[in-house]
């Protein structure tokens, strides 16, 4: 049950328009004017961080200091020294932690897990994930390295969970590569391959200034399946599963609308807890590692000791 809904600030409850405080009032929830006023609350027991990325790690800091439970509107934190904080502070306390990840609680992502782990399809060799966007205005916060922006938390983190859920957090191998355009201060795109023990392989594509990209396929031993619209769709949104065969045929499976965001607050973010934020941690953190490009890298290093 939504209870309550926190601004920053009472000027940026005023900046963000009076029809925020209306929904408060419609919905009959309350409004908080600082995190503390919320996060001090006894009737409170989970807040949903949707700050921008690079304020993740300290906001969920402070919600699991509370006592309270974190729900974090993409990637918490992505540095080990993050990841022992975050234990630390659940085995004190008892609080628990997730990521929302909403796509993977839409019956089209379930669809595709149970047609790959069963034995229609035969090996699966691999799988491609892409989700690209086109440039949006400049003063955008994912172009402010302070906070986080870029290509990779905004929108890299989605190919990443998808192959985690697909293929599974144990792999042998990642290499990758992050572009940073002239003018711009942060990743503007990237790609990583992950290979698998089984002898799969990932391959993830992310970023800013490309044609709109947000599919999932894969390539089987018996035909091949893809997915448009993969990461994110409106509630009403009737999705497809596009199968060919070995021999070339091709058949829909289609997939009713569903409100994944419901789905998921629904089932507590289960998929996505504690050990799901951790080992989705890892490998982000190893791609960004792997990149080998040291103004990337700087950026992102920065990103994690201002907020250490």
């Amino acid at each position: 049950e939504v209870c309550a809904n926190s601004f920053q600030s009472a000027k940026n409850a005023q900046d963000a328009g009076a029809h925020r405080i209306e929904l408060c009032e419609n919905l009959e929830i309350r409004k908080y004017f600082s995190k503390e006023q919320m996060l001090s609350d006894p009737e409170v027991d989970t807040v949903i961080i949707c700050t921008p990325t690079g304020l993740h790690p300290l906001h969920g800091l402070e919600v699991l200091e509370s006592g309270k439970n974190v729900w974090s509107e993409k990637s918490l934190f992505l540095d080990s020294t993050k990841r022992a904080e975050f234990s630390a502070i659940y085995s004190e306390k008892h609080s628990t932690f997730s990521e929302m990840f909403m796509f993977l609680y839409h019956p089209q992502l379930e669809r595709l897990q149970s047609l790959i782990w069963g034995e229609e399809f035969g090996k699966v060799f691999s799988m491609t994930a892409r989700f690209c966007i086109p440039h949006l205005d400049g003063t955008n916060i994912r172009y402010d390295p302070q906070l986080g922006g870029g290509s990779f938390l905004d929108a890299g983190c989605y190919p990443v969970a998808a192959a985690n859920a697909l293929f599974g957090t144990e792999y042998t191998k990642i290499s990758s590569n992050f572009t940073k355009e002239p003018d711009f201060s942060v990743d503007t795109s990237g790609y990583a391959t992950i290979s698998y023990p089984g002898g799969g392989t990932a391959y993830l594509e992310w970023g800013f200034g490309m044609t709109y990209s947000n599919e999932i396929s894969l390539r089987c031993e018996k035909g091949n399946i893809y997915v448009n619209r993969a990461f994110s769709k409106p509630a009403d949104l009737e999705t497809v599963v596009e199968i060919t065969d070995s021999r070339g045929s091709c058949n829909e499976l289609l997939i009713g609308p569903s409100n994944h965001f419901v789905e998921m607050m629904d089932r507590d973010c289960s998929i996505t807890g504690i050990d799901w934020v951790l080992s989705q941690s890892i490998m982000m953190e190893d791609i960004l590692q792997n990149s080998g490009k040291n103004d990337i890298l700087s950026i992102y290093i920065f990103f994690i000791l201002s907020l250490g």
